[in-house]
């Protein structure tokens, strides 16, 4: 009889996964002591899949884990043996041969390997993961063909282990209690199926009938419409209600069902947020698109919060509703970011969407490529509402990856209620986060592994800003402390640490050297120039007080060469700012600001050659993506877009006319916000050609 292959999902009557059934075959065919190796007796004793809360490996991470046990009386040294998670790839991974010690197994003893795929992380990490959906684990011989030992094995639970019981035995079995390191305790006959619940989350505005089924024949369903756990398994007692039929929903709840079979491991929770949207939100329509975010009556703070979410996208009319096409909708965190804003009463957001397990989930949400971390931007200083995402957009105008950008109307429900207006938080612009990816930062990610020739030479965001608490820093040889941002310095090698410091501080020392100009071996051996120029344009053309010392990053690809960018934090330019002559639309912001504040251009700019292509790249974009015509255009077309959601913004957040810390121009409206702003623009542009001219080229433009 064939096994399925991996990611078979059938199911038997009694609700056991298929792949169990052949999960015994397979372990009756590589028993222990077949084959003259006595490493044949070693066998796969027990697996954790999805590792929440059971232990966590040497880097403070909760990763899979694979036991293995020795039943012998002899101790085994299982180096050169090789671990894999699918039985048709032996050689998936191979168990490190130059640590006798780490892997050798005493008699009768276990060892641990942590089933991560970070296999440069001091200790035994395979290079793989398991997969909690079912998949295979095998151990096979040296020779990368003998198979030792091998599972197929179904699905598995959030911290709910499965192996052999006893020790090395024949049946395998979902443990009560996982036992890494520790004889395998007696546990469940199987593990009971999630229920599946209908109608999905989402907002209604008339009764509906729920339906809850079980795959698991045998089991009891309990819910709760509260958002409580409906069933302690520990207790053996329901705290729900039992199900036995459809439920009548006619008002906001949290349906939270479990399916329990006597003797099994009662199955995942199904969470299901009905929501019965108040008359008079049923109506409201904007020119953006709509995002409903509801966290089940829980206030927001730092840690992340539990909510469901709905975007909505406008459609052939050119407008968006609560009751038209959802685009996403599903689970989430959402949590209070940035540091000077946190203290405006329209806070920023950090929202990340989640799996059914509070785990990071790839999704599109407003045509954007799919991710998990997404920012939820609320303009308060700001009164044009638009400084982050103009600068953004030109950055990527100019061919400098930028987060991308969608003005929103945001309603956020935190009162466990139905959503109503009461509930409108105004005008936000809905943002990609900085991080690596295919789609963002798009850096090669460079590990290294077992041979001399592996590089770590790039895939790295590097960030100079105020400090987190959690965040890890580095100090290099001129005094700049910078941050690790992605990958944070938790997730980085030492090797790797040591790497960046010491391409740093090779960097600085080049720059700072008498041969720095040299066009192979000066300083751009280690920098991409042309980002540096656009950057400065950047900062420069906004006078973005926050550029330069703060909100600033960088990145390393693996070509060894250090590119600045993406801009970030916007609001406090275009002239918004009444400090570091931030409201002058003339004079450069980096003469505001000592060497320790403006690294690395002061000692760039002493270069002719480098002072030579800024000019031509600034009047290069002065002919075309920077002529004022099309800038002030930009700004125009987003001022006629918001003109409508403005004045429900502003009638949610009444402070047209008001000082908020650090404006320099109050308007009384928005247009007047956006005429004054246009102003100091087109002022700006011409003081830059000036300058630029004089400074560094004798360059005019053809066009402004």
């Amino acid at each position: 009889m064939p096994c399925p292959q991996k990611n078979d999902a059938e199911i038997r009557e009694d609700g056991m996964p298929l792949p169990v059934i052949c999960m015994l075959l397979v372990v009756l065919m590589a028993q222990p002591g077949q084959g003259a190796d006595p490493r044949g007796s070693v066998v796969i004793n027990e697996i954790l899949a999805s590792n929440s809360t059971v232990l966590r490996d040497p880097q403070g991470q909760y990763d899979d884990w694979i036991e293995l046990y020795n039943p012998g009386n002899i101790p085994i040294d299982v180096g050169g043996l090789y671990l894999t998670d699918d039985l048709s790839a032996p050689t998936r991974w191979r168990i490190p041969t130059d640590t006798p010690t780490a892997t050798t197994i005493g008699a009768h003893g276990y060892l641990l390997i942590w089933a991560d795929g970070d296999t440069t992380d001091p200790g035994l990490h395979a290079g793989f993961r398991l997969s909690a959906a079912g998949e295979q684990v095998g151990l096979f011989a040296a020779d990368g063909t003998t198979l030792i030992d091998g599972w197929v094995f179904g699905q598995q639970a959030t911290d709910v282990s499965y192996g052999r019981y006893p020790d090395g035995g024949v049946d395998l079995q979902f443990m009560a209690t996982p036992t890494p390191g520790r004889a395998n305790a007696a546990g469940y006959e199987g593990l009971s199926g999630e229920p599946r619940v209908e109608p999905a989350s989402g907002l209604y505005t008339e009764p509906i009938t729920v339906t809850i089924q079980t795959p698991t024949a045998g089991a009891d369903i309990y819910y709760s419409l509260n958002g409580v756990d409906p069933f302690s398994e520990a207790r053996g007692r329901p705290f729900g209600l039992l199900y036995t039929g459809p439920i009548r929903v006619a008002r906001t709840a949290t349906l939270k069902a479990v399916a329990w079979r006597p003797g099994w491991r009662q199955s995942p929770f199904c969470v299901r947020r009905y929501l019965f949207l108040a008359p008079d939100i049923q109506g409201f329509s904007s020119p953006l698109p709509i995002a409903v975010v509801d966290t089940m009556g829980q206030e927001i703070g730092r840690p992340q919060t539990l909510c469901w979410a709905a975007f909505f996208e406008p459609g052939d009319q050119g407008r968006a509703g609560v009751l038209g096409d959802i685009n996403f909708s599903g689970r989430a965190g959402i949590n209070i970011r940035g540091k000077s804003s946190e203290g405006f009463p329209k806070h920023q957001y950090h929202f990340e969407t989640w799996d059914e397990r509070n785990k990071d989930k790839h999704v599109s949400i407003l045509g954007f490529p799919a991710e998990s971390d997404w920012v939820l931007q609320g303009p308060y200083s700001d009164k044009s509402l638009m400084r982050n995402v103009l600068a953004y957009q030109w950055s990527n105008d100019i061919g400098q990856y930028a987060v991308r950008t969608r003005f929103i109307e945001l309603f956020l429900n935190t009162d466990n209620s139905g959503p109503d207006l009461n509930d409108y938080a105004g005008v936000y612009a809905f943002m990609e986060k900085i991080k690596i990816g295919p789609d963002r930062v798009n850096v090669t990610r460079v590990k290294p592994g077992n041979d001399a020739s592996s590089q770590i030479t790039g895939g790295y965001i590097i960030k100079k800003d105020k400090f987190d608490p959690d965040d890890q820093t580095f100090v290099t040889s001129r005094g700049q402390t910078l941050i690790y941002a992605d990958p944070n310095g938790f997730d980085l090698t030492q090797k790797e640490k040591d790497w960046i410091k010491g391409f740093f501080n090779a960097f600085e020392a080049t720059l700072y050297g008498s041969r720095f100009t040299d066009p192979v071996n000066g300083y751009a051996r280690f920098i991409d120039v042309n980002s540096f120029i656009d950057h400065h344009i950047l900062v420069e053309l906004a006078k973005n007080i926050d550029g330069f010392r703060l909100s600033t990053y960088m990145f390393i690809d693996n070509d060894s060469k250090l590119h600045m960018g993406p801009v970030w934090d916007y609001d406090l330019s275009l002239g918004n700012a009444n400090y570091n002559d931030g409201w002058n639309a003339t004079g450069w912001y980096n003469s505001q600001l000592g060497d320790g504040d403006y690294p690395y251009w002061r000692r760039l700019f002493q270069d002719k050659a480098f002072r030579s292509r800024y000019a031509n790249r600034w009047f290069e974009l002065r002919t075309n993506l920077f002529a004022a015509d099309r800038l002030l255009g930009v700004i125009e077309g987003y001022a006629t877009l918001l003109d409508e959601p403005q004045a429900r913004n502003f009638q949610r957040w009444p402070i047209l006319g008001t000082y908020v810390w650090p404006n320099w121009f109050i308007a009384k409206t928005f247009q007047e916000e956006i005429d004054w702003m246009k102003g100091w623009l087109a002022e700006r542009l011409l003081w830059m050609d000036g300058q630029v001219a004089t400074e560094f080229g004798p360059a005019t433009p053809s066009s402004k």
